[in-house]
C-alpha cells in the first residue's frame, strides 16, 4: 500500500490489523527517528479529490461524494485512484452513528436524553440526503452512502487528501506531532504538506488533531470536543478529551424583570498528568482544566452539581452491556436478532457512556473543590449589549432624519 499511495514516505508504516483499542482504526507509525521540522506526506494537488464546482460551494461536498462513490464503485475505470479506492471499499460501514441501525440510533439517542452533547448526533446521513439528492449524478445506493460518511470522515472541508487522511488523531503536546503546510487561499492547486511538528521516535504513532490543527479554526474555540468527534468521526477520542455540558437556565432581565430562557455551559479538558506510585510504578491521572467554569450568578455551582449528579446516576443505571459476561443485555439481544444491530454499535455506544461518566465524575470532583471565588465573571453582558444596541438604535434613527436619503451609501 505504501508504494501505491506514493505520498507516504519510506520511513513510516501503516501496522496492518493493529487497531487503536479505542478507535479501532490503524495507525501510522514512524519506523526511525523523525526530527522536527521534516516532511512526513505531500500530496500533490492532482491527487486530491476535489469538487469540480468549486471549493466551499454550498454543494461542492456532494460533488466529492459522488466522485469518491463512483470511484469505488468501478475502481478499474479510474486507474490515477485505484489505490486510494481500494483502500476506502473496505473500511468498515456504519462507523457514524448517523449509519447505525434503527435500534442503535434510538438507543444512543435514549442515552443522551435531550440532556447530553452531541446535537444532531444521528441525521447527518439523512441530512446529507437531503442536501445532495438533487445534484448532479447522484446515485443513492451503498457506495454513495459509504462516500459521504467517508468525507464527512475524511475531507479537509470538501477536500479528500489521500494519505494524509490516514493519519489518527490525538491532541495533546505529548501527542499530536504534525502540522499542515497549505496555502488554502490556493487549495486546489497547491499541494498539501504535513511536517513533524515535533522530534518524533522510532514506534510512535504519527497524529494528526480534528479539531486543534492549524486550519481548524473555530473548532478550536467553538465548544468542538469529544461528544462532536464521536458524533462526525465515530469513535471516542483518546485523552486529552474536550467536554462540553449545557443546561438550560431561566434569566431575569435586569432592567425590566422579564424572564427569559437561556443555555449554560461548563466546558473543560479531561487530561492525563504523568506520576508515579508509591512502589515507584509509574502511573496517570485525570486532572480536569476549566474552560468554562460555572457563573457567579447565572447558574450557581449547587444547581451545577445537581444537574451533573443526576447525569451521572442516570448514565450509571443505562445498560447497554452486561459487564458481568460483556456480552449484551438479553434485551438488547432480542433488538440485535430482530432489526438488525450490531455488536459494533453496542461497543461504541458503551464506550461513549463510559466516557461521559469519567468525564462528569472528575467535573463533580473538581467542583467540590472549587470556591466562589473561582467562578468565572457575570456582570450582565447581555444586558449592556441590549442597552448598547438600543443606543445605537437611537442614534441611527436621528442620524436618518437628518440624512437625506439620497446621499446614503447602498
Amino acid at each position: 500500500m505504501q508504494s501505491s499511495l506514493g505520498p507516504v514516505r519510506d520511513y513510516q508504516y501503516s501496522e496492518e490489523f493493529r487497531p487503536d483499542t479505542k478507535t479501532n482504526f490503524t495507525g501510522i507509525y514512524a519506523k526511525v527517528d523523525i526530527p522536527k521540522g521534516e516532511i512526513l506526506c505531500t500530496v500533490p494537488h492532482d491527487h486530491k479529490i476535489i469538487p469540480n464546482i468549486g471549493v466551499n460551494d454550498d454543494t461542492s461536498d456532494c460533488d466529492t461524494a459522488n466522485q469518491l462513490a463512483e470511484y469505488m464503485r468501478h475502481p478499474l475505470l479510474y486507474p490515477e485512484y485505484l489505490p486510494y479506492s481500494l483502500y476506502t471499499r473496505k473500511q468498515r460501514r456504519g462507523q457514524l452513528p448517523s449509519w447505525f441501525s434503527a435500534s442503535g440510533k434510538r438507543l444512543l439517542l435514549q442515552l443522551l436524553n435531550d440532556e447530553l452533547l452531541p446535537t444532531e448526533s444521528t441525521t447527518i446521513l439523512e441530512e446529507w440526503y437531503d442536501e445532495c439528492r438533487d445534484y448532479g449524478s447522484f446515485i443513492q445506493d451503498e457506495w454513495w452512502s459509504h462516500a459521504a460518511m467517508l468525507v464527512q470522515q475524511r475531507a479537509d472541508d470538501d477536500i479528500i487528501i489521500p494519505a494524509y487522511d490516514m493519519y489518527n488523531h490525538r491532541n495533546g503536546a505529548k501527542y499530536l506531532n504534525t502540522q499542515t503546510e497549505w496555502n488554502q487561499d490556493d487549495a486546489l492547486l497547491s499541494p498539501h504538506i504535513t511536517v513533524a511538528s515535533q522530534d518524533i521516535s522510532a514506534g510512535d504513532q504519527i497524529y494528526n488533531s480534528y479539531n486543534m490543527c492549524v486550519f481548524c479554526f473555530g473548532r478550536k474555540n467553538g465548544g468542538y470536543g469529544t461528544p462532536e468527534i464521536f458524533r462526525d468521526y465515530g469513535f471516542v477520542e483518546n485523552y486529552p478529551q474536550r467536554w462540553m455540558f449545557t443546561k438550560k437556565e431561566r434569566r431575569t432581565n435586569g432592567r425590566d424583570g422579564t424572564r427569559r430562557e437561556e443555555r449554560a455551559s461548563l466546558e473543560f479538558d479531561l487530561e492525563e498528568m504523568d506520576g508515579t506510585t508509591n512502589e515507584g510504578d509509574s502511573s496517570s491521572t485525570l486532572i480536569v482544566k476549566w474552560i468554562l467554569k460555572p457563573k457567579k450568578v447565572t447558574l450557581p455551582q449547587l444547581e451545577w452539581v445537581v444537574f451533573l449528579e443526576s447525569q451521572l446516576q442516570r448514565l450509571e443505571q443505562f445498560q447497554v452491556v452486561n459487564d458481568d459476561t460483556n456480552t449484551a443485555s438479553a434485551d438488547v439481544n432480542a433488538a440485535i436478532e430482530k432489526e438488525g444491530q450490531t455488536a459494533y454499535e453496542l461497543e461504541m455506544i458503551e464506550i461513549f457512556r463510559q466516557a461521559n461518566i469519567m468525564a462528569i465524575t472528575h467535573a463533580l470532583q473538581s467542583l467540590a473543590t472549587m470556591s466562589p471565588d473561582e467562578y468565572d465573571d457575570d456582570d450582565d453582558e447581555d444586558d449592556d449589549e441590549d442597552e448598547n444596541e438600543d443606543e445605537n438604535d437611537d442614534d441611527d434613527e436621528d442620524e436618518d432624519d437628518d440624512d437625506d436619503p439620497s446621499e446614503r451609501e447602498l
